[in-house]
């Protein structure tokens, strides 16, 4: 601001003291110009994936959670996996995504791109608002796999870029979901029952038993040594049918 050009008259060189209860008119106009220079501060967003798991060869879905400020009408963002440890479907609406058009593709391995938009400018509600399904392959190593999230944009409804967009990844767990399976039982003459249950080394499981497979009662709980269980039980006296199953310990 040139103040040659306020056409201001000429004024002394000595400090002015501002009367009570009135404001400088230069700091009034500082003030003004501070208003006007303000800089215009638009709406944030943010994307976060969730952490599912699944063994080799299931199919599991990762959560895409979504939040912004202001009116958000179009989002697009990129997935990122491991390809050697699993494959991605095709996206669909969350629980917040109806009325949005969901779609996707894999622009590369270990890659997928996900639209999200409406033909009417909907505006994108805040939450759960896609699901992305993921397969984890057979020979994927158990752990966990992270997925990460990029190349996120926002548009609101003046077509004007939301920033800033922040992001946090998660990662798929690949669980050993080797099935458990029994031997053979074996009955002894006094009709003591020996199960031989084949599971995995170091992880504890229930036995339990029922003579009519609605109600189950546990037998024992024991730790598999070398992958193998071995489970006894003497049905009571007069009992005709017995049924076992055997469950995982946390």
């Amino acid at each position: 601001l040139d103040p040659r050009h306020l056409n201001l008259p000429a004024m002394p060189h000595r400090l002015v003291q501002p009367r009570p209860g009135h404001l400088p008119w230069l700091f009034l106009l500082l003030l003004a110009l501070g208003f006007v220079a303000a800089p215009n501060v638009r709406a944030a967003a943010s994307v976060s994936l969730g952490s599912p798991s699944g063994g080799p060869g299931e199919d599991t879905q990762v959560s895409v959670q979504f939040q912004a400020d202001g009116n958000p009408v179009a989002l697009q963002f990129d997935v990122h996996f491991d390809a050697s440890k699993l494959t991605a479907g095709y996206a669909a609406a969350g629980a917040v995504g109806a009325g949005q058009l969901i779609e996707s593709s894999s622009p590369s391995p270990g890659v997928a791109r996900v639209v999200v938009y409406s033909l009417s400018n909907r505006v994108i509600a805040n939450g759960a608002l896609v699901t992305l399904p993921l397969r984890v392959l057979p020979a994927a190593a158990v752990g966990p796999s992270p997925i990460t999230v990029s190349n996120v944009i926002v548009s609101d409804l003046a077509a004007a870029r939301v920033s800033p967009v922040t992001t946090a990844g998660g990662a798929v767990t690949i669980r050993n979901d080797t099935a458990s399976v029994f031997d053979r039982p074996t009955i002894a003459a006094n009709g003591q029952i020996t199960l031989r249950l084949n599971g995995q080394d170091g992880r504890s499981y229930t036995l339990q038993s029922s003579s009519n497979l609605a109600t189950w009662q546990d037998v024992a709980t024991q730790v598999a040594t070398g992958g193998i269980v071995v489970f006894t039980d003497t049905p009571a006296a007069g009992a005709n049918v017995r049924y076992y199953r055997a469950l995982q310990v946390p």
